[in-house]
């Protein structure tokens, strides 16, 4: 969840307006808001992919604890 001026948004919403805001299309964009840590948001986020008929060969992770 990010809060900002009293408005709660979840990290989805965030980042997905972060990308349009940064000229991305809204439609390109592919959601997984079910995460709770880094891994699952890996794990659901092929899951996405391979429902939208995606095969990625390669995955790469990159994750800081900072």
């Amino acid at each position: 969840m990010v809060r900002s001026l009293h408005v709660e948004t979840t990290e989805w919403e965030f980042l997905k307006n972060v990308g349009v805001a940064l000229g991305v299309p809204s439609e390109s964009l592919l959601k997984e808001d079910k995460a709770t840590n880094t891994f699952e948001n890996v794990r659901f986020s092929l899951e996405v992919l391979q429902q939208q008929g995606i095969h990625p060969k390669k995955v790469v992770l990159v994750h800081s604890n900072d």
